[in-house]
C-alpha cells in the first residue's frame, strides 16, 4: 500500500544519500528516489495515475523527512528551509563532511603466549669465578703462603708470616690506590662469587683463574661488582695505626711517605719525631688526595695507600709502576 511504497522511496533517499557521500537527503535526490521507486513498481496500466500520485507522494515524503530533522534538531531544519542559494564557486570551497565508517567489530582472539625470555649471557664467565675460600687461598699464593694439607688459607692463618687482611666496600679508584691484588665479590642473581684481580690496566682486569690468568674489560666485572672486596697486606711498621701517642719510629715512617706524596726531597727528619697540628694538617691533605675520609689520622687504609708509596721488595702490585 501506500505507505509501504513510502518507506521504499525514504529508503532509497537515504541510500542515495550515502551513495553520494552526503549526510543530508536534499530534494534532488528524494525526487530521483522516488522516480526509481515508482518507475520499478508501476510498469502497467496504472503508470499514469502514479504519475499523477508522484507530486503527492514527494510531498509526503518531504513532510516525513522534515518530521525527522525537527527531532533530530532544529539547526537541520533551518539549514535545508532558510539556507541561501549557494554558487557552483561557494559550493566547491565547502569541504564535504566526512562520513566515518561504522566500526569493524573486534573478534576475541586468544592470548598470545608470553615470548620465551632470552637467557643472557653472563657478564663475567663462569670459568673465572671461584668460592670464597678458594679464591682467598689463591690470593694468599701470591704472598708465598701455601696451604697446609691441602686446606685453604683464611686471613687467621696469615698472622704468623705478619700478613694482615682488610675487607670492605671501595670503588676502582681506591682499589688504584691500594695497589694491591684484590678479590671482588660478584652478585650473581642467584648467589655470590668471587674473582681474583691479579693486574689492573687502563680499561681492563688481569684475572687469576684455574687454567691460569684471562683479562676481562673492567666495564663487565662492574655489570656483578658488588663493590665488596678483601685484600692482603703487609704492615711496613710494627703497628696499623698512627697517631699522637704512637712510637717515634712509626711517627718517623709516616713523615717519610708524607715527603713522598709531597714530592719533597726525603731528607733527614729531625728529632724529635711528633704527630702534632702541623703532621695531621698534611695527613689530611694527603687523605683528601686520595679520596680517603679526610680525618688527620692513620688508620688501616691510609697506611695502606702510605705503603703503596714504596711498595716492598716481593709485594705484588695491582698496578705496575713500570707501565707493564
Amino acid at each position: 500500500g501506500t505507505p509501504r511504497l513510502i518507506t521504499i522511496i525514504c529508503d532509497r533517499a537515504v541510500l542515495g544519500a550515502y551513495g553520494q557521500g552526503k549526510a543530508q537527503v536534499d530534494r534532488a535526490i528524494l525526487r530521483h528516489a522516488a522516480q526509481e521507486v515508482l518507475d520499478q513498481g508501476v510498469r502497467s496500466s496504472a503508470s499514469q495515475a502514479g504519475a499523477k500520485l508522484l507530486p503527492w507522494f514527494v510531498m509526503l515524503a518531504t513532510s516525513i523527512l522534515l518530521a525527522a530533522s525537527l527531532y533530530l534538531g532544529r539547526p537541520y531544519l533551518d539549514q535545508w528551509l532558510f539556507a541561501s542559494p549557494v554558487s557552483p564557486a561557494e559550493a566547491a570551497a565547502v569541504e564535504p563532511t566526512a562520513i566515518e565508517p561504522a566500526a569493524t567489530p573486534v573478534l576475541p582472539t586468544e592470548p598470545a603466549l608470553p615470548a620465551a625470555e632470552a637467557t643472557p649471557s653472563p657478564a663475567v664467565p663462569p670459568a673465572y669465578l671461584q668460592e670464597e675460600k678458594a679464591a682467598m687461598t689463591q690470593l694468599a699464593t701470591l704472598w708465598g703462603a701455601k696451604p697446609v694439607h691441602g686446606d685453604g688459607i683464611e686471613c687467621l692463618d696469615l698472622d704468623r708470616r705478619g700478613l694482615r687482611c682488610l675487607d670492605g666496600t671501595a670503588g676502582w679508584a681506591e682499589l688504584r690506590g691500594f695497589n694491591l691484588p684484590v678479590r671482588l665479590t660478584l652478585n650473581l642473581g642467584d648467589g655470590e662469587q668471587s674473582v681474583i684481580v691479579r693486574r689492573l690496566n687502563a680499561g681492563n682486569a688481569l684475572v687469576m683463574t684455574h687454567n691460569g690468568e684471562e683479562s676481562i674489560s673492567i666495564g663487565r666485572l662492574s655489570e656483578q661488582w658488588s663493590g665488596d672486596f678483601q685484600i692482603i697486606w703487609r704492615p711496613q711498621v710494627e703497628v696499623s695505626n698512627i697517631g699522637p701517642d704512637s712510637e717515634q719510629s712509626a711517627i718517623r715512617w709516616l713523615l717519610k711517605r708524607l715527603e713522598m706524596a709531597e714530592g719533597s726531597a726525603a731528607g733527614i727528619v729531625s728529632l724529635p719525631y711528633r704527630y702534632d697540628a702541623a703532621v695531621r694538617v698534611r695527613v689530611r691533605n694527603f687523605q683528601e688526595s686520595r679520596g680517603l675520609t679526610a680525618d688527620g689520622l692513620v688508620g688501616t687504609r691510609t697506611m695502606i695507600h702510605l705503603n703503596a708509596l714504596a711498595p716492598e721488595a716481593g709485594t705484588p702490585v695491582l698496578v705496575s709502576t713500570k707501565g707493564g
